[in-house]
């Protein structure tokens, strides 16, 4: 229940509501607008479900835990976790060619890594992968 609250919290940043307004006129507003992309993509799509030549099936963003991967060796991923074909218009075009009406994505997973650059840590997008190369 807590995810999906904070996935709403995030919707609704762009809603035009404030946080004062009351929850039922966002539920209703999020209820009404009906269809949207969720984005859960990360630096662990880059194992793409395999670990040492075994497979992982299932929910990739936790391949981390079900192959219990080291720290130190998971965070090799970023090395190589280079999305130059990456085209955030085209994705935008395509939710919107389906009539979608939000698109929410994680932009920092459980596993630590961010999907933007960060003061915090140097493990995310711009200065733990080869994109840091280009800088």
């Amino acid at each position: 229940m807590r995810k999906t609250i904070c996935v709403l919290e995030i919707v609704f940043l762009n809603s035009g509501f404030t946080k004062a307004q009351d929850a039922e006129k966002r539920v209703k507003w999020f209820r009404e607008i009906k269809f949207g992309m969720f984005i859960h993509w990360g630096v662990y799509a880059e194992a793409a479900g395999q670990w040492d030549g075994k497979n992982y099936y299932g929910i990739g963003e936790w391949i981390m835990y079900r192959a219990k991967i080291k720290t130190y060796d998971y965070e090799k991923l970023a090395e190589k976790f280079n999305p130059v074909k990456f085209n955030a218009d085209k994705w935008i075009q395509v939710a919107k060619d389906a009539g979608m009406k939000y698109i929410v994505i994680t932009a920092k997973h459980h596993d630590g890594f961010a999907m933007f650059e960060s003061k915090a840590s140097d493990y995310n997008i711009v200065d733990a992968t080869p994109l840091n190369a280009i800088r």
